[in-house]
């Protein structure tokens, strides 16, 4: 089991946590990366300080150019804070399973009752490698390698798990989850 997969469990209750890859790419991105962005901050400053102070004329391409660069900073920004400092917290309590993707305390939380999930499993990535999905689940921004049914749709959690810890959370997590299942 990988040190970045912990588990705590008490009264009936699971907590996982999957914290930051850390391997050879994650810290290549980490530094190439700072690199990267430090180098995409300067230029953009630049830019925008040459606009306001007249050294470059105005118009709507500079204004163009800068809202693209803005973008493009914060998407390489939030890919780099994630590779480096991202978690998802999956939670069994309350009769409900909760997922949480946190960055620096910040993140999204979805919950699901666990009388209506059905079928958790490990599953691996369906779907075009090359379209928008593909690109968000190779940097770890959207997918995941556990899946469950609820609601009549898939949801997925676990990202960037290898397929042997994904086999492993749904065997810790599957014990905590049966007693609150419809049926069970």
């Amino acid at each position: 089991m990988a040190d970045r997969i912990t588990y705590a469990a008490g009264e009936g209750n699971l907590q996982v946590r999957i914290g930051p890859r850390r391997s050879g790419r994650a810290w290549y991105f980490l530094i190439a990366g700072s690199l990267m962005l430090a180098l995409v901050l300067a230029v953009g400053v630049t830019i925008l300080w040459d606009y306001f102070t007249g050294r470059i004329p105005g118009g709507a391409f500079v204004l163009l150019w800068l809202l693209i660069w803005l973008a493009l900073t914060v998407v390489l920004a939030a890919i780099w804070l994630w590779t480096g400092w991202g978690k998802e917290i999956v939670t069994v309590a309350g009769g409900a399973l909760t997922v949480r993707r946190d960055l620096l305390g910040l993140g999204k939380t979805k919950s699901y009752p666990a009388a209506d999930m059905r079928n958790l499993r490990p599953a691996g990535f369906f779907g075009d490698p090359w379209g928008w999905s593909g690109y968000l689940r190779y940097w770890g921004l959207a997918g995941g390698n556990v899946a469950f049914e609820h609601a009549g749709t898939t949801h997925r959690f676990g990202l960037l798990v290898e397929e042997d810890e994904a086999r492993q959370i749904v065997e810790k997590i599957t014990p905590y989850l049966k007693p609150l299942q419809r049926g069970a």
